[in-house]
């Protein structure tokens, strides 16, 4: 229950073939393009990116492969790990497991991913036991390319709602869903985009720099604290 104890980077088990990949544990969620993290030292930035880790199972079918480039259909079921900011007397609910399924185009100098996230958002009430919920989703594209040699060039944006848990700046200030005045839990839109670029001076040394974007648009009739960052 609640996240895990240790700062656990990954412990997974993987089988890898021609036809598919599929993955078993506890790994970098499905809507994070990992290959598209500019370096940076700011260990919660980019702002806008989406990064999370989740106990999963995945499965990444081949749909399509010409020489050296593959077209992908990431598949996986995670963990759901809500943020809401609730009441005393309610607790975070979830019925099914976080859902994501995305494209993906893998070429040996760049590729592009389209990925889509689907959740289900919930509270119960410790006293009666009465669940409310709300369901939720996002999208995202990213890719990344090399280009003038060993440099590369990064890319990102996604919208939604009810998937703040996910983005890097916002993840923990309980703003995937929020009450509103009638009672009723509503997911929270959402928006980010960025960019990066990586410059390599050596083979074991370079420069990057990046940009990004933010935002949380709550409607006016949430039930959230007023100091939260939008």
């Amino acid at each position: 229950s609640g996240d895990m104890g240790f700062n656990t980077q990954y412990f997974y088990g993987e089988l890898e073939n021609e036809r598919y990949d599929l993955i078993a544990g506890y790994y970098l969620s499905a809507f994070t393009d990992i290959d598209v993290f500019p370096n940076t030292l700011d260990y919660e930035g980019p702002n806008s990116f989406t990064f999370k880790y989740a106990p999963q199972v995945r499965f990444t079918p081949v749909l399509y492969r010409s020489g050296d480039s593959t077209l992908t259909l990431p598949m996986s079921l995670e963990k759901p790990n809500a943020d809401i900011g609730v009441p005393d007397r309610f607790g975070t609910y979830s019925r099914t497991p976080d859902a994501i399924i995305g494209l993906r185009w893998n070429a040996p100098k760049w590729h592009v991913q389209w990925a889509n996230l689907f959740r289900d958002l919930g509270v119960e009430d410790s006293v009666t036991g009465e669940s409310i919920t709300a369901s939720a989703w996002a999208t995202q594209l990213t890719a990344a390319a090399g280009v003038f040699g060993d440099d590369s060039v990064q890319a990102w944006a996604s919208y939604g709602k009810g998937y703040a848990n996910f983005l890097q700046d916002i993840s923990g200030f309980g703003l995937d869903a929020a009450f509103n005045t009638n009672l009723e839990l509503k997911p929270i839109k959402a928006r980010g985009y960025g960019v990066g670029y990586t410059h390599s001076w050596a083979e074991t040394l370079s420069s990057s720099g990046s940009f990004g974007f933010l935002a949380i648009n709550p409607d006016a009739n949430m039930l959230i604290d007023p100091t939260l960052p939008k």
